[in-house]
């Protein structure tokens, strides 16, 4: 069997290869773009910063929930996880509207301190495998936050797997300018 070392080193070992072969996909894209357009080729130096950014990707990817927690996170990848990003003033709104279900992410202890009134708590590292109980409508709309937008990301990406359809992932509390309560 092996132990947690050699498991974390063969990860990061395919990751490092999955990186090398986008890399080299890439540059086979750049290059037959090239030939199709000789003003669009691309430069050495460009097709290095595609490569690292796969290899950046790649490793992301296969760290588990690194590139989900990460709060910078675009919209092209939280679609590409399921969920949509939204501004706090776009959660304000859907708020307004009604028929949203508000979730703060945080631990209990931080939603005691003060939450986004009308928000419940499932804490991001309740949500596994299994519907939370606390959500029991997959087709609900559901906006969820944290205190800075890491575990909210995290918390979109794991309820769109699990086949929550209409997550919307709002970031952090901190961007939250309407008042909280406790």
């Amino acid at each position: 069997m092996m132990n947690v070392k050699n498991r974390l080193a063969a990860v990061l070992l395919a990751a490092v290869l999955l990186a090398a072969l986008a890399g080299c996909a890439a540059q086979m894209s750049d290059a037959s773009s090239a030939a199709a357009s000789p003003s669009a080729a691309a430069s050495p130096s460009s097709a290095a910063m595609t490569s690292s950014a796969a290899m950046t990707s790649s490793a992301a990817a296969s760290s588990g929930t690194d590139r989900m927690m990460d709060s910078s996170m675009t919209a092209a990848d939280a679609a590409k996880a399921g969920y949509t990003k939204i501004t706090a003033e776009e959660g304000k709104k859907m708020l307004d509207a009604g028929g949203v279900t508000l979730v703060d992410v945080r631990t209990a202890e931080e939603f005691a301190a003060g939450h986004i009134e009308g928000a419940i708590n499932v804490a991001n590292e309740s949500i596994g495998t299994e519907m939370p109980e606390a959500l029991p409508d997959k087709d609900a709309t559901i906006v969820v936050y944290c205190r800075s937008g890491r575990r909210s990301a995290d918390a979109a990406a794991k309820l769109a797997a699990i086949g929550y359809t209409q997550v919307y992932d709002m970031g952090g509390i901190i961007d939250w300018p309407y008042g909280t309560v406790q």
